[in-house]
């Protein structure tokens, strides 16, 4: 597993741009995972629902469309296992001031835009 490293940010088009995705994507995201709710919703109440075959199928569904898969997965992983250089230490914890999160963006070769972050968590 790891500890990876996130924005602390929750705002949803600061998250966009930190991904790497268009405007909207966010909004496009929740629909798919509405859909897929309803979808679960229906066939456990039928009997029908299977976690692998259908789980798998939602997965693969997201992962069809690059930026809703860039997405999702970055707000599973943020930005993965870094490497702390003395300022982010401990298996989880949080960063707000952004000269020090800069300093760990940059240590791991991250190139962003560190107000938009609005600080730095791993975990």
């Amino acid at each position: 597993m790891g500890i990876r490293l996130y924005p602390v940010t929750r705002d949803r088009s600061k998250l966009e741009v930190l991904a790497g995705v268009p405007a909207g994507t966010y909004d496009r995201l929740d629909a798919l995972k509405d859909r897929h709710t309803a979808e679960e919703s229906v066939k456990r109440a039928q009997g029908t629902w299977s976690d692998y075959d259908d789980g798998y199928r939602h997965y693969c569904e997201t992962r069809e469309d690059a930026d809703l898969g860039t997405l999702d997965a970055f707000l599973t992983f943020g930005w993965g296992k870094f490497r702390d250089c003395g300022l982010a230490t401990g298996c989880s914890g949080r960063l707000d001031d952004l000269i020090h999160c800069l300093v760990v963006l940059r240590h791991n070769g991250i190139h962003v835009d560190v107000a938009l972050t609005e600080g730095l968590c791993w975990s």
